[in-house]
């Protein structure tokens, strides 16, 4: 049964990635980066409305900026609204931002439903230079322009004592439609920089079309 159950979930992941704004990533003449003078630019322009972002004023995005920013400022838009469509647990947080966040013991009852055992550590620890290690939080962030993806530390920790493969898994169900490659891409990440020991909550930035834009602490 639990077989069957990681076949259909990565089948499941694979499609989304084929899906998802992740998918772009491996696109290089597709490739653009919103910088964030950009984003400022554009920032007053949008506005959620019946839980979607939308330009408010049209005329003066387009006076703001060049015609190839704002036909890519449309496509971003488009994008993020067909994410917020297929994730029903995001909710409007503000007049620019939906988020979805989830407890260590909420992850831990979804887990084990689907046969995947975690274990929140929890607590505070230091590392070498007696500066704390805070536990964090899990939870995807939606902008217009990309998303962030907020990994707590014992998440982390989890990630870090099982395969690439499992991780992306495991990452799948716990913040479902973020997409195969950017779970693969943020495990192999954790895996790389960090160990069990030394390991701090993480956010990873991403623009609409999956590529990183930054990596910080919590």
């Amino acid at each position: 049964m639990k077989k069957s159950f990681l076949y259909l979930l990565v089948t499941t992941l694979m499609i989304g990635f084929a899906i998802s704004p992740g998918v772009a990533a491996a696109s290089a003449e597709n490739e653009y980066e919103f910088s964030d003078q950009l984003i400022e630019k554009v920032d007053s322009y949008i506005k959620i409305k019946q839980n979607e972002f939308i330009i408010v004023d049209e005329a003066g995005l387009r006076s703001n900026i060049s015609y190839t920013e704002y036909l890519e400022v449309k496509e971003s838009l488009e994008e993020v609204n067909r994410m917020i469509k297929e994730n029903p647990n995001l909710e409007q947080i503000d007049e620019s931002t939906f988020a979805y966040e989830i407890t260590d013991e909420e992850i831990k009852e979804i887990a084990a439903k689907e046969g995947i055992e975690f274990d929140p550590t929890g607590g505070e620890e230091y590392d070498g230079d007696n500066t704390i290690l805070k536990q964090g939080v899990t939870k995807l962030v939606i902008k217009w322009w990309g998303y962030e993806v907020w990994i707590s530390k014992s998440v982390m920790q989890h990630i870090l004592g099982i395969s690439v493969t499992a991780a992306g898994v495991f990452l799948g169900v716990v913040l479902p439609g973020i997409g195969w490659a950017i779970a693969i891409a943020i495990a192999t990440y954790i895996q790389s920089h960090f160990t069990i020991k030394k390991v701090k909550a993480g956010i990873w930035g991403y623009n609409w079309k999956g590529q990183e834009k930054y990596f910080k602490f919590q």
